[in-house]
């Protein structure tokens, strides 16, 4: 669902630039003001993982694929403020990097998967898990119900920008988005709890004797997602196939071209060794990015309260 830039123009773009910071720095805000923090590994491996199982496209239907989301995983796991900052580094990293979403888009892309799929998805997982009784499915329901209404809710949005830019009618346009990301959804939910599961059971003792059982499935998540990467499926994903249906997809250079463009390292000819590289590569950016992002959250909260 990431928007490249030739589907949007005018107002919008400016627009959600501005929102999406709002949201950005008032994530910011509240990470630094929680009491609940993740640990910085956590936060940066919850990213880390995200990214890597965004690039693992599978088929749903009539040529259409589709990929994890990852909004509703990251505040689940990590709380509502971090889990926006870690889908929007993410979704900066994938701009910047491999050229994956318009970077005159950010803004859009960041308001859609990030504030609108991690932030709300986070508020209502905890409203969710408050009002079920039994202890042993709560998270699990929660986690599935908002994992499908993150997804939903995702697409609505980049619908709604793409009528109000004039890409195409609303009336059209709305119910092509709603309905495949309706079926993308589905896998979201299964996905979402299955990594939820492993990664909790990883992070649930995090003394230093039961490192290795922090380490090693998330270790094991990161090399399934870059053996799997290079075998995705090609279709184009739910925002593409809208757009070829309804006549709106174009075709458009990157702001600038980068070695990774595409996520195929150019410096390599075998498509699979290049996939997996640059899969690698990304893996490895966002883990060492969100981890420096965490440890001056970290170090910048424990000044405030000496």
């Amino acid at each position: 669902m990431h928007i490249p830039n030739e589907m949007l123009s005018g107002a919008i773009c400016p627009v959600t630039a501005v929102v999406s910071s709002a949201g950005i720095i008032t994530a910011s805000y509240f990470a630094l003001k929680s009491k609940e923090k993740p640990s910085v590994i956590k936060f940066a491996s919850v990213a880390a993982v995200i990214f890597a199982f965004q690039m693992l496209n599978f088929p749903i239907q009539n040529g259409t694929s589709g990929h994890l989301l990852g909004g509703a995983l990251a505040s689940a796991l990590l709380g509502t403020p971090f889990g926006i900052l870690a889908v929007s580094m993410v979704l900066i990293i994938q701009a910047l990097v491999f050229s994956d979403g318009g970077i005159a888009l950010l803004g859009a892309n960041i308001l859609n998967m990030a504030i609108i799929g991690a932030g709300v998805s986070g508020i209502l997982f905890s409203a969710l898990k408050k009002g079920l009784k039994n202890r042993k499915s709560k998270e699990y329901i929660s986690l599935a119900v908002v994992s499908f209404i993150s997804v939903v809710a995702a697409s609505f949005a980049c619908g709604v920008e793409l009528a109000i830019s004039g890409t195409a009618e609303l009336s059209k346009v709305l119910p092509a988005m709603l309905s495949v990301h309706a079926v993308i959804a589905l896998f979201e939910i299964v996905i979402t709890i299955a990594l939820y599961s492993v990664i909790s059971i990883s992070f649930a003792e995090n003394s230093a004797p039961s490192k290795i059982k922090t380490i090693v499935p998330i270790l094991s998540l990161l090399v399934i997602a870059i053996i799997l990467a290079p075998i995705a499926s090609s279709f184009p994903d739910g925002l593409e196939s809208v757009a070829l249906k309804l006549n709106f997809l174009r075709e458009g250079l990157p702001t600038f071209v980068t070695p990774f463009s595409d996520y195929n390292f150019k410096l390599v000819s075998n498509p699979y060794i290049s996939t997996a590289i640059s899969s690698i590569v990304g893996i490895v950016i966002t883990f060492a990015i969100v981890f420096g992002v965490g440890t001056i959250i970290d170090k910048t909260a424990k000044r405030e309260t000496i």
